[in-house]
């Protein structure tokens, strides 16, 4: 039998970094010997609205069905993981123009809630933005924190299905609210979520309010239907 030229190393959440994973969910696979080139998707890889399956001759399987994929390198794939009803381990095959390379397993789940983060010093902050578009984070010149009773907007995926259901494989075309209630904490204390939904393709915004919680750094966590976001996260919160 043939040795694949590519080899996968790790396949996960892609907003949690966590081994579990969910129907349109972003996973990010890591490896070696993805191709040559390094881009995202384009207008060009689309059929109409359908996402598409490939690109540069790189797409991914999981339990056999088609992802989307969004992004490649000779690294890294992302992709978003396709409509399958099926929980407990899955098989995930990436296949490049060379031959597929078997990634082996990984657990899917009913939901995989995860916030997507950015990484300042050795801190990882939630990727949230204040109403006006300034990133929310330490105080400085592109960032600030975010105070008590202010609404800010925070991105994840793997929150699951929408009302009304939104295949996987197609274009969101207008936001769409979770089915499911989303809750969330700060600092340990609850937040009200003003509206969690579907944004964009595999992309969820959450508007959230402050609640009185201490100045500084806090975990902020999301929980939906039981499954938590890791409370690794931080968050910026303002003096009073």
């Amino acid at each position: 039998m043939p040795v694949p030229t590519s080899r996968v190393i790790s396949t996960v959440n892609a907003a949690n970094y966590q081994s579990a994973i969910t129907s349109g969910a972003f996973i990010s696979i890591t490896g070696t010997g993805f191709g040559n080139s390094s881009r995202s998707w384009a207008l060009s890889d689309f059929e109409g609205t359908n996402l598409p399956v490939t690109l540069d001759g790189i797409s991914v399987s999981i339990n056999g069905k088609p992802a989307y994929v969004e992004y490649i390198s000779p690294t890294q794939i992302n992709a978003i993981a396709p409509d399958d009803d099926t929980i407990g381990p899955v098989q995930v095959e990436v296949t490049t123009p060379q031959g597929a390379g078997y990634a082996g397993t990984i657990l899917k789940q009913k939901l995989s809630p995860g916030l997507f983060t950015y990484r300042s010093g050795m801190t990882s902050y939630a990727a949230a933005i204040h109403l006006d578009g300034t990133l929310v984070g330490p105080a400085g010149p592109s960032s600030r924190p975010a105070a008590p009773g202010e609404v800010i907007e925070l991105y994840g995926t793997g929150f699951g299905p929408t009302i009304p259901t939104m295949p996987t494989a197609q274009l969101v075309s207008q936001p769409v609210p979770t089915v499911l209630p989303v809750t969330m904490t700060i600092g340990g204390v609850a937040a009200e979520v003003q509206w969690s939904g579907l944004v964009s393709s595999g992309m969820y915004q959450l508007n959230v309010k402050i609640p009185n919680v201490a100045a500084g750094d806090q975990s902020i966590q999301g929980n939906i239907s039981g499954f938590q976001s890791p409370a690794t996260v931080m968050l910026s919160i303002a003096s009073q």
